[in-house]
């Protein structure tokens, strides 16, 4: 987990309340860092995400994906600056997701912590203001979707931006 968030604070993806976790043995709790900051959380007893972005919510969101959905190993929260964009734009517009990629495969967005995905796909959330979560069977696949996640959104916003600029020049 250490190895990871060095990885998320080297890309400057920890804004705010950037957090790892794993489930660990039984699944009956959860390891979670942000920063130097270590919790431990039981899955069973978390019942609520908060609003804001402290180490509580972070907790409460890790918590309630790993109740959520069983395969679920480990999580990755982190502010990567593209999909931070372009969540934030898609929520003003009220969209409650966006399609990235070739395949369009749609991202649910999200305007606060309250309300939490109950499906493994797509593996992934974007939550305007707060940041982007990805989760898998290993911490490797959860870091490799928010790298792939960050990458999409890059890609969407310069394919966004070349239309636009496409069609002023017609």
């Amino acid at each position: 987990m250490a190895e990871v968030s060095e990885s998320l604070r080297r890309r400057g993806w920890t804004l705010a309340a950037a957090s790892v976790s794993i489930r660990l043995p039984h699944g009956a709790e959860a390891l979670v860092t942000a920063g130097q900051e270590v919790a431990r959380i039981r899955v069973a007893d978390a019942t609520a995400v908060g609003r804001s972005p402290s180490s509580a919510s972070a907790a409460a969101l890790h918590a309630a994906l790993y109740r959520a959905l069983p395969r679920c190993n480990a999580v990755v929260h982190a502010q990567p600056p593209v999909a931070m964009a372009i969540a934030a734009r898609a929520w003003r517009r009220g969209a409650d997701e966006v399609r990235l990629g070739e395949d369009a495969f749609a991202v649910p967005v999200r305007g606060d912590l309250t309300d939490m995905p109950t499906s493994d796909t797509p593996p992934a959330l974007l939550v305007a203001g707060y940041g982007a979560t990805t989760w898998g069977t290993t911490l490797e696949i959860a870091l490799h979707r928010l790298e792939r996640l960050e990458h999409l959104c890059q890609q969407s916003l310069l394919a966004g931006v070349a239309s636009a600029a496409g069609a002023r020049a017609a």
